[in-house]
Order: C-alpha cells, then sequence, then structure tokens
C-alpha cells in the first residue's frame, strides 16, 4: 500500500500540500529534493523558494544533513529509509544515495534554496531592460524611513490639494485623530500586495473594494446584535466609556457619551 509520504514526495507527481506551522512540510519537501535527486535530476535544476532567509538556511542544513547521515548508514538503516520514502533499495541506488552529498557539496552550481525576494530580484537582474532597472541596483530593508518621508508628503499634498485635505479630513473624523489615522494606512500599507491582486484591472479600486467588502458580509440579522447585550460585552463597553471620558478629549468625550447614552437606554 502506498503511504501519503511516497504519494506526497513522489518526483512524477505535482502535489500541493496544506498544513499549518510544525506538521513537517518541511519535512516533506527535502524529502522530495532527495528523491528528486535519486532520480537523476542535478542540483542546478532544483529550485526551493521560501518566505524568509532563516527558513531557506534550515532547508539547506537539513537537505546537507540528511544527505550526509546517508554516507554514514550502514546498508541496513539506509535501505529502510529509502524504502520508507518510496525508492527502491537495491545496491546501485543504494550508492547512488551515498554519492549525493559530494555531488551537491561540489557541484559548480548546487540546488538553489532562496527567498521570494531573491528569486525575483534575479529575474528582475536578469531582464534589465523590461524592468528599466541597473543591474546594479540593491534592495533597502530600511523601508521606515521611506515610510516616514511618504507620511510627511502626503501631509504637505493635502495642504495644497482641496480633494485630498478632504479626504484627509474624514480619515482624521473616522479614526479619531491624526495618530490613529497614520496607523490604519500603515495597516493598509502592510496588506498592499493583498489589494493589488483584488483590485487588479479595475478602474475605480476603492469603490471595487468597498462593494467586495460588503457583499462578503452580506446583511446584518437583527439577532447579530445580541451579543452586544451581554454583560461580557456591556462590561467593556462601560470600561471604554469611561476611559474616553477620563481622557477629556472633545472627540472622546463626544464618544463616550454616546456609549454612556447606550447602555443607560439598553438598546442600540
Amino acid at each position: 500500500m502506498t503511504s501519503d509520504l511516497e504519494i506526497s514526495t513522489d518526483p512524477q507527481k505535482n502535489i500541493n500540500i496544506f498544513a499549518s506551522a510544525g506538521s513537517g512540510k518541511t519535512y516533506l519537501l527535502i524529502t522530495r529534493i532527495c528523491r528528486l535527486l535519486l532520480a537523476g535530476v542535478e542540483p542546478q535544476q532544483i529550485l526551493a523558494i521560501t518566505f524568509t532567509r532563516k527558513s531557506a538556511a534550515e532547508m539547506k542544513q537539513r537537505l546537507y544533513d540528511r544527505l550526509a547521515s546517508w554516507v554514514l548508514m550502514d546498508d541496513a538503516a539506509l535501505s529502510d529509509e529509502l524504502t520508507h520514502m518510496g525508492e527502491a533499495a537495491n545496491h546501485d541506488v543504494l550508492t547512488h544515495a551515498r554519492q549525493l552529498y559530494e555531488k551537491c557539496l561540489f557541484s559548480e552550481q548546487t540546488i538553489r534554496m532562496s527567498t521570494f525576494h531573491s528569486f525575483c530580484e534575479d529575474i528582475i537582474r536578469a531582464f534589465p531592460l523590461e524592468s528599466e532597472l541597473p543591474t546594479a541596483f540593491e534592495l533597502t530593508e530600511q523601508t521606515q524611513q521611506y515610510i516616514n518621508q511618504a507620511w510627511q508628503q502626503l501631509l504637505h499634498l493635502s495642504e495644497k490639494n482641496q480633494a485630498l485635505a478632504a479626504a484627509m479630513e474624514q480619515l482624521y473624523d473616522q479614526f479619531y485623530g491624526l495618530d490613529n489615522a497614520r496607523k490604519a494606512l500603515l495597516c493598509f500599507l502592510a496588506a498592499r500586495n493583498a489589494w493589488l491582486v483584488l483590485s487588479q484591472g479595475q478602474s475605480k479600486p476603492a469603490e471595487f473594494g468597498y462593494q467586495s467588502l460588503l457583499a462578503q458580509l452580506g446583511e446584518l440579522e437583527a439577532d447579530d446584535e445580541a451579543w452586544l447585550y451581554q454583560a461580557e460585552c456591556r462590561a467593556c463597553l462601560d470600561k471604554s466609556m469611561r476611559l474616553l471620558i477620563d481622557n477629556r478629549t472633545p472627540k472622546h468625550a463626544e464618544l463616550g457619551a454616546k456609549i454612556a447614552a447606550f447602555l443607560a437606554r439598553g438598546e442600540c
């Protein structure tokens, strides 16, 4: 009977694995790479991409540890491991498996394990005319400086553009002040990739996003507001009301008064 490990690491199949952190996805990936090498795939033909440099380094270390352990295993132990992976364990395969560590270690172009950013960077460097970037460009990770500059530029532009000033004023009102408005924009910036995918090809991306959100939320039923009347919720509202009123700013005092009025009448 074919095991799940054999199926998920079979180099002849295209496999998608969906699993939570710590469930063994890296082990499956390393096993699949080992089976590709056993099948005769050259190291330079294998690419593994992950999200962080730490994960890429861990994958590489675990692969080389696995291959190095095969060199030291006796025939019985190595046969058991290869059989568990779904590979034949004859003399030729055992010999080949023990040679893989040296082959990968001294190959002119070894297995590539990198991050998505690094992989995309290599593609951009390979096509400088299409990307309209010089081949000697460097990526910076000091993003906070540029975020601060962008924020200051936004404030400066809002002083000259009435439409932008009105939008910023509305943002301040919705989030109760400048600081909260900036935090909201930073949250949006952190999710910009998802937003670009969602709004791709839309002539009015903001309107499209708003309507999409409404469609997903649907209409609230009356019972959906019942949680407002539960003791735990009312206790939280009471605590929030006191904090807002104690803050002594007009906007917070106004919001605190609205919560107090709701709690007093016990209805929405």
